[in-house]
Order: structure tokens, then C-alpha cells, then sequence
């Protein structure tokens, strides 16, 4: 917070921060004193700390539920074909392979 300030409450967006940041983010002192005198600000942040709470005891599974086994299936066999597009033999490379004159013989 800074000292000198047009508007003498938090901004919905510090508040925000500091219900993001929960019981270990770091409050200047001014902060405290303001919300402990201003029920308006208490009440905002009181809202994004429940909404935290909410979003973070969320089950996951609940709201973005797996996709059926033909998702999974069209997805690897996208990444096979592009796979397949980009080997060597499909772009006139060919790997290299030590033949019997090269190799090394102890």
C-alpha cells in the first residue's frame, strides 16, 4: 500500500492478491490497521478469501470430467502421423550407419 492514496480503501485487486497469497503473504502494516477499520474492505476480502477456499476444495474431476478413450486414440494418432511425416526417410535424410569399412575394430 502506498502512502498516499485518492481513494483510502484497498483495491479489489490488492485484496485479491492477498486472498490469493492466504495466511503466509506479507501485509504492510498500514493494510491491517485499514481492514481492521474498515468493515467495506473486510467484508470484500472476506468474499475472495471464500472464493479461495472454494476454488482451491474444488474436485477437479468434477468440473472437467476425463475425455472418452476416442479423444486419447485421435490424439496419439495425430502425434503418430506427424511423427511419421518428420522421419528422416520422409524428408530425404537418411541416418547415418557405420558399414563394415567404417567401423571400428580392436
Amino acid at each position: 500500500m502506498t502512502t498516499y492514496r485518492r481513494n483510502p480503501h484497498l483495491s479489489p485487486e490488492e485484496l485479491a492478491a492477498r486472498a490469493l497469497d492466504g495466511p503466509d503473504g506479507t501485509w504492510v502494516l498500514e493494510e491491517v490497521l485499514h481492514l481492521f477499520a474498515c468493515r467495506q474492505c473486510h467484508e470484500q476480502l472476506t468474499e475472495f478469501e471464500r472464493a479461495m477456499t472454494a476454488g482451491r476444495d474444488a474436485d477437479i474431476s468434477e468440473l472437467f470430467p476425463s475425455p472418452p478413450p476416442r479423444v486419447w486414440e485421435a490424439i496419439r494418432a495425430e502425434i503418430r502421423a506427424e511423427r511419421a511425416a518428420r522421419a528422416p526417410e520422409n524428408i530425404g535424410l537418411r541416418r547415418w550407419r557405420p558399414d563394415s569399412s567404417t567401423a571400428h575394430r580392436a
